[in-house]
């Protein structure tokens, strides 16, 4: 499970990174369940010290060996086929950096070895990791880094209270959070943008939130909101892009949950540090808070509970320390006998839910595939059977009326487009929504969702330049179009490309002809 949750790829899926490795965890955990309670019935629970002994290692040499792949990577020293958009076995840096940080902690167990030729391989394994995270240029994890290295020095140092150490704590937080921030100015501000955005999501639902799902599919009109109040900041008009997380687990968490969420939360975590504090504070439950704390500092400026491993590292911590094993297997209460058999048919259920889900990913891949060779018509009764299956993947459903609008089912395309709409509000949905109004000849709604998609993303040239053509198309008033034309030709470049330069050209054929 550790293994597949920090390496697995697979071509098979459509998202080749996160989503093969959810799946393997899942499936390893619900055999690890049935294992742990078949043999419960006939030996002792396990001890913490021997849960740290059999998982440590194996932890330990999966975040050695994906700091090499992912330094190795970094350093342009293994193909990458001209991928240059991953990070070793993980999408993005984000989830590479994410994963060594939680995992990192678990490397100091073995400091405590007798062996010195032990110590000195882990001192040397850190070292890997450190600079793996740091070549691969997530703020984010070298800020957990450092503030784990801090903790560790100032657990050293027995002078200070434990108030003190914390205001230390959050000090170092907020001046590294500053000074990494200045390396990637536009990075910065965007991210301000998101949060600011993301406030007001929560000031409109402070107490339960938008629900599971609620930041993905309500945050984009916040947005479009934000720059329809405020059409001239092209400071932020030009960071501005399509948002699903808000770079906050916090965050995400308010928006979602509201205040409501966010106490639940605080009160478990108070939960888990008294329980640590009632075993006595022995030096292997240090090491799991260490992985908890790393996570935490973490997720205040990216998105890492999106990978597998750093929740596997996550739940390992909280078991180990509020974990009570039972000494002996007599004598076993009937409930707990219930509660056992009971946990085995929910592991049974839940493999024979995303068994046929799994299966379905993979054939969306292929039908995928064969629909970018240009089989997209063959392809439609494939989707149309997915859907049984997919209907809640927000990237299936644009897949899929995105291939409806290629074989040009308009109507079907519009239904699967509103469905992908409620769930996931998207610049590119505005766009393919759009064009199925438009190619229906209903302008006057094309021309709504052109605005709002432009409203999503002001630095975008493609909606309004759409929305000139229907103005032409329905024989709008020539100051009407004039003006969205003068718009387009002031409108900064946020990346230049033979689109903006075509679109600004014909711009300046227009006005010319009507000067004329």
């Amino acid at each position: 499970m550790i293994a597949a949750g920090m390496f697995l790829t697979s071509s098979l899926f459509v998202d080749n990174y996160v989503v093969p490795k959810w799946y393997a965890v899942a499936f390893c955990a619900c055999g690890l369940m049935i294992t742990y309670v078949v043999f419960s019935f006939f030996t002792a629970a396990p001890s913490v010290d021997a849960i740290i002994g059999a998982s440590f290692p194996i932890i330990a040499i999966a975040c050695v060996l994906q700091a090499i792949y992912g330094i190795l990577y970094f350093t342009n020293l293994y193909p990458c086929n001209g991928e240059k958009w991953h990070a070793g076995s993980f999408d993005n840096p984000a989830g590479f950096a994410a994963s060594l940080s939680a995992g990192l902690p678990c490397l100091l167990y073995f400091l405590y070895d007798k062996k010195w030729w032990v110590r000195i391989s882990v001192i040397v394994a850190m070292a890997i990791i450190a600079v793996a995270i740091c070549l691969s240029g997530s703020r984010s994890g070298i800020i957990s880094l450092m503030v784990v290295g801090l903790v560790m020095l100032l657990n050293r140092i027995s002078a200070g209270s434990a108030g003190l150490k914390f205001v230390l704590l959050f000090l170092t937080v907020l001046i590294l959070g500053y000074v990494l921030c200045l390396f990637k100015k536009d990075s910065a501000k965007g991210r301000l943008l998101i949060w600011r955005c993301s406030w007001e999501m929560i000031k409109d639902e402070p107490l339960a939130g938008h629900g599971l799902g609620g930041f993905k599919a309500r945050y984009m009109d916040y947005q479009a909101r934000y720059f329809e109040r405020n059409p001239g900041d092209d400071a932020y008009g030009m960071l501005a892009d399509n948002t699903v997380r808000p770079f906050n687990e916090y965050l995400l968490l308010l928006t979602n949950f509201g205040f409501t969420g966010l106490v639940l939360f605080l009160s478990v975590a108070w939960l888990i540090f008294k329980a640590y504090q009632q075993q006595g504070v022995r030096k292997p439950l240090y090491i799991p808070l260490l992985c908890l704390l790393s996570i935490s500092v973490f997720a205040l400026f990216s998105y890492p509970l999106t990978y597998p491993f750093v929740w596997i590292m996550g739940l390992l911590s909280i078991i180990l320390i509020v974990y009570h094993p039972v000494s002996s297997v007599r004598r076993t209460p009937i409930v707990m006998n219930v509660l056992k058999g009971l946990l085995v048919l929910l592991s049974i259920i839940t493999c024979a839910g995303l068994y046929p889900r799994m299966r379905a990913e993979m054939e969306w891949r292929e039908a995928a595939n064969n629909s970018l060779a240009g089989k997209t018509a063959q392809m439609l009764p494939s989707y149309k059977k997915l859907y049984n299956h997919l209907s809640g993947n927000v990237l299936f459903l644009y897949n899929y009326a995105a291939e409806l609008n290629v074989a040009e089912q308009y109507g079907e395309s519009l239904i699967i487009a509103k469905k992908c709409e409620q769930l996931w509000q998207n610049y590119h949905i505005q766009l393919l929504m759009a064009d199925n109004y438009k190619e229906m000849q209903r302008y006057r709604d094309a021309e709504i969702h052109y605005w709002k998609a432009s409203a999503m993303c002001p630095a975008r040239f493609i909606p309004l330049y759409e929305i000139v053509q229907i103005y032409i198309a329905t024989n709008q008033p020539e100051s009407k179009i004039l003006n969205v034309a003068t718009k387009i030709i002031h409108k900064k470049v946020k990346i230049q490309s033979e689109t903006v330069s075509m679109i600004k050209e014909q711009m300046h054929e227009l006005i010319k002809a009507d000067v004329k």
